[in-house]
């Protein structure tokens, strides 16, 4: 039931052969392959669990176990619960605890929302859709989207570090709670959200023992002990338990007091330490100031320097955000358990907890916070000006990755800009404005490029190309969100922008984008290929073969589209696969050979449809990239209608569109709907078939090649519908797009 996971795995293990051990794949591997993309019976896989998106600890849990059972007992019985207490008291890390534990009381999953990057209330709705990877259609509002997607939902979010966002995210939680009656909320905050059903829970300090016999026992004696065995102390002697349970008593059991102050013991001997802790009551800014007070100076000049990331970051970001030329200061505050390891892979990241960081501002002055934030901003400039030409190449996927890792902090570089430099905000838009498209929140995109596009009038880049790019970034977002009129005019500038620049990567792939655009929102190709013509003869003459192969490729589609699969596609596509063969190009092979199986379908080719998928989706694992193997998986799933085979051909269709659906490509996922909805008519399925229908074509034109064939398909059950047909369809169109995709049976995205 999850092919596109286990197509995965397969081609996970083919590079892996190949890579590593320089051998092809075995013949049972090939066969299984093979039958997994023929959905072969023998293959049925169990209900996978409910998806459960939430961070992976690195440390055990220890204590707790009552509040645990209490918090489960208040989710049953109340759908807002929100954990309150000071910074280092464990709200956190129960609340994880607990969201990892109730898998039958969600079916619909459990979901992380970190918000301690989230200060404007503006960025609350783009977060949780992001996170919960809902679709926003064309020309919808993104709150509008969330909550229709929450309406048959039941799933638990948690709301991590609420306190910047209280008051705007209460009112926000009821209107979303409202939507959905199967969503239920744990927040944790330090202060109440203060709205209508609230129940709050104040977390309290860990158990503390009353003296040495007690320390195991004890949570906060037990988390102590378990500290120090993972810092590599021996267990202490019966001479030191009773020190040892004074200090957690003086520490009032707070957790990261107790993380902390096991980080000082752990090197060292227990005894001259322990006398210098528990002369008198030690509070968590005292812990802090002690521990800081035993590193080096530059370690702790780093340490206020890290205050400044918003969010997670990596050792380079450290190093560069810090002005440092070695590890060593940072290696001693992680050793220190002053910065934590967030991720372990599969690049470690970190951070700060909250409270360290505001303890960690106040150790630079003004001079040099600023001079860290400035460098901060730089730096991730620097990083998305370097993932702009990687996103007309094959390293777009890798770097879609790490913007997508660093949203907190690029947002955070963006700002600095805004304030101090609103000249270089449009660097950001080549790599910036593509990531964000991807990601789906267009509204968003859009909004921002055409604010940075505002500011470049006023404060003009000394490189024209970047407006041009910017303009080119700006033309998808405006189709996608109801303005094709003005999608084509940011082409257009952007052309202009590119000629008088000269640019010429940047012309080819504007002329490429225009005939695409006019191809998908129009399906008028003859206006098209001139583009396309004029795309292959600017890559020409500069001598970027590559641009010229995809103009070449995509041309080739759009003729196929206009069902005019002629000798002129051979010539393009065997052109285009020669140059993209050449650079081993695997992203352009997938791309050629995506083109192939729709030229195959589309000159009614059947049976060479297999072979052509099955090149197509080699290619696509070889680039490391999945979105031609929508396509592939569409084709054989409307190969099997033609043949007759319903059920193999709904499971292709289904994973075509949450393929779509996890990459959002709202275009193909339209597609996919409309497949299913000829899947519907075929299976006899007629007033399901014509409402599917309707809201397909409300996001994606029906192009001729698919009319055509479409056709076919959907004539006898329109004929049954007579006059009937119209209000089903409009019934459709007027349909909620995640209600829609509900009743063509594509669930929510598949999680690990």
């Amino acid at each position: 039931g999850r092919r596109v996971e286990a197509l995965d795995a397969c081609q996970r293990l083919r590079r892996l052969l190949r890579d590593e051990f320089g051998i092809d794949p075995s013949r049972e591997i090939r066969e299984l392959e093979t039958a997994i993309l023929q959905d072969a019976p023998g293959l049925a896989a169990p209900q996978p669990p409910p998806p459960r998106a939430l961070p992976t600890p690195l440390t055990s849990f220890v204590g707790r176990d009552r509040q645990v059972l209490e918090i489960h007992k208040l989710l049953e019985e109340h759908r807002l619960v929100c954990l309150l207490g000071p910074g280092g008291v464990g709200k956190s890390r129960l609340a994880l605890r607990v969201a990892g534990g109730g898998d039958d009381q969600w079916p619909d999953g459990t979901w992380w929302v970190d918000l301690r990057t989230v200060r404007d209330p503006a960025a609350l709705v783009p977060t949780l859709v992001r996170t919960l990877e809902v679709t926003v259609p064309p020309a919808t509002p993104p709150a509008e989207a969330l909550t229709r997607y929450l309406r048959t939902r039941h799933l638990l979010l948690v709301l991590d570090n609420a306190e910047n966002l209280a008051g705007d995210l209460g009112e926000r939680l009821l209107e979303l709670l409202a939507a959905g009656p199967g969503v239920d909320a744990l927040v944790t905050s330090r202060i109440p959200l203060g709205i209508p059903g609230e129940q709050r829970y104040f977390i309290p300090p860990l158990q503390v023992p009353d003296d040495g016999a007690e320390l195991r026992a004890s949570e906060a004696g037990h988390l102590l002990l378990d500290r120090l065995e993972e810092r590599g102390r021996s267990a202490p002697g019966p001479d030191e338990l009773d020190g040892l349970a004074e200090l957690c008593r003086r520490l009032d059991g707070l957790p990261l007091a107790v993380e902390l102050v096991a980080s000082r013991l752990g090197p060292l001997g227990l005894g001259d330490r322990m006398a210098e802790l528990c002369g008198e009551q030690v509070s968590l800014d005292e812990v802090l100031a002690a521990t800081v007070g035993l590193l080096a100076p530059r370690a702790v000049g780093l340490l206020g320097c890290l205050a400044t990331f918003p969010g997670t970051f990596d050792l380079e970001a450290a190093r560069a955000v810090g002005a440092v030329e070695t590890t060593s200061p940072f290696v001693e505050l992680l050793e220190a358990s002053l910065v934590m390891t967030a991720e372990a892979a599969p690049e470690p990241r970190y951070r700060l907890l909250e409270t360290t960081r505001a303890f960690a501002r106040g150790l630079v002055d003004g001079e040099e916070r600023g001079a860290a934030r400035r460098r901060m901003a730089s730096y991730y400039r620097d990083v998305v000006v370097r993932a702009g030409p990687a996103m007309e190449a094959p390293e777009e996927p890798a770097w879609l990755d790490r913007l997508r890792l660093e949203d907190h902090n690029v947002r955070a570089s963006l700002e600095w800009f805004d304030e101090h430099d609103p000249s270089a905000t449009v660097g950001f838009a080549r790599g910036l404005g593509r990531a964000w498209f991807v990601w789906g929140d267009l509204a968003e995109t859009r909004k921002w490029l055409e604010s940075v596009l505002r500011q470049a009038e006023v404060h003009p880049p000394d490189d024209g190309a970047e407006v041009g790019w910017a303009w080119l970034r700006t033309g998808w977002p405006r189709v996608m969100t109801g303005d094709v009129d003005g999608g084509l005019d940011a082409v257009d500038a952007a052309i202009a922008c590119f000629e008088g620049s000269g640019e010429m990567l940047g012309l080819a792939i504007a002329c490429t984008g225009r005939a695409h655009m006019v191809t998908l929102t129009t399906g008028d190709t003859d206006a098209a290929i001139g583009w396309y013509e004029r795309a292959i003869e600017v890559s020409r003459a500069s001598g970027d073969e590559i641009a010229s192969a995809w103009a070449q490729a995509e041309m080739a589609q759009a003729l196929i589209f206009a069902d005019r699969s002629d000798e002129a596609v051979d010539a393009l596509l065997d052109e285009a696969e020669a140059t993209f063969g050449a650079a081993d190009d695997h992203f352009g092979l997938a791309h050629v050979w995506m083109d192939r199986t729709l030229a195959a379908y589309a000159r009614d080719q059947l049976d060479e449809i297999d072979d052509d998928a099955a090149q197509g989706m080699a290619q696509s694992a070889a680039a490391g990239e999945h979105m031609y193997e929508q396509i592939q998986l569409l084709a054989l799933g409307v190969r099997g209608l033609h043949r007759g085979d319903l059920e193999a051909s709904a499971s292709l269709l289904r994973d075509a569109a949450r393929l779509a659906r996890r990459t959002h490509n709202l275009l193909q996922l339209g597609i996919a709907l409309q497949t299913l909805a000829v899947h519907a008519a075929v299976a006899g399925d007629d007033d399901r078939a014509a409402r599917i229908w309707g809201a397909a074509t409300a996001v994606v034109p029906v192009w001729p090649m698919f009319e055509r064939r479409y056709g076919e398909l959907l004539a006898p059950a329109w004929a049954r519908l007579g006059g009937d047909l119209g209000a089903a369809m409009a019934a459709g169109a007027a349909t909620a797009f995640e209600d829609a995709l509900a009743l063509a049976g594509v669930e929510g995205p598949d999680r690990p």
